[in-house]
């Protein structure tokens, strides 16, 4: 199973448990933070990325979430990286049936508590799998109309993925918290957690109060490269490439890398 995705699982466990185990005036710091890279010349290589949320549990939050929730799971090779090798295997039209299809089961479970939703987030490796999964969601509630209901619901929280790629474990907090600038005290927000392998969840946050989003402006900072720059930059030999003063590269063997820490 991805160990990328089980840790959204997990990330919810202890968003929970710590909660009830915090004492008063006490919070937690939950850090989601990922990579997605492909192989060169995969169809997946344009929607890699990488991005981190931290997020503050503790009573009195700005985003509460509600008790109930639902989680599915099946044993479906869509994505799984073997051992010692560089690069994930993907199924990409298997994985995309099985999001949707574990997506479907969650709304079905959880009718009565997201019928009245007023903001989706969905996980986002690319922004067309949460086009289809919105739809999957009309199918299920269905009433309005379907394109105008996702520029409302869903589209707001898909500016950073839009920028910056799959951030994996990320993805779906990096949804939430474009999604929060906006809300209001009273609003809900429906959120589904996929995960290859699989394991999928539906959870719904209440507002109680706005979390601005701010740095934003950061992102028009960026450089441009061309494809060929940015193959190299992940190859360990492109301009200005150098690794983190924490990580070197062991060594190279049979086109794998070894790291050490």
């Amino acid at each position: 199973m991805n160990m990328h995705h089980v840790r959204d699982t997990i990330l919810r466990a202890q968003w929970r448990r710590g909660v009830q185990h915090l004492d008063a005036g006490k919070l937690a710091l939950v850090v989601a933070a990922d990579t997605a890279e492909y192989e060169p010349g995969s169809a997946g290589r344009v929607t890699g990325g990488a991005g981190a949320v931290a997020m503050l549990v503790g009573p009195n939050a700005a985003l509460v979430l509600e008790p109930r929730r639902i989680t599915v799971s099946g044993d479906v090779h869509d994505f799984y990286k073997p051992e010692l090798e560089v690069y994930p295997r993907v199924d990409g039209k298997l994985s995309q049936r099985t999001y949707l299809a574990a997506l479907e089961r969650c709304v079905e479970a959880m009718r009565e508590s997201v019928h009245d939703c007023t903001h989706w987030c969905l996980h986002a490796p690319y922004g067309k799998l949460v086009r289809k999964g919105y739809a999957k969601i009309h199918e299920c509630l269905g009433s309005g109309d379907e394109q105008e209901l996702y520029d409302k619901k869903v589209s707001p929280g898909l500016l950073l993925s839009k920028y910056n790629g799959n951030m994996y474990t990320a993805s779906l907090y990096a949804c939430i918290a474009c999604v929060s600038q906006h809300a209001v005290p009273g609003e809900r927000i429906a959120c589904y957690s996929y995960g290859s392998g699989f394991v999928s969840s539906l959870f719904v946050l209440a507002v109680s109060a706005p979390l601005p989003l701010t740095g934003l402006e950061r992102l028009a900072g960026r450089t441009r490269v061309v494809p060929d720059v940015m193959d190299a930059m992940l190859a360990g030999d492109g301009p200005g490439y150098a690794w983190d003063d924490a990580i070197t590269v062991a060594k190279v063997e049979d086109g794998k890398k070894f790291y050490h820490m």
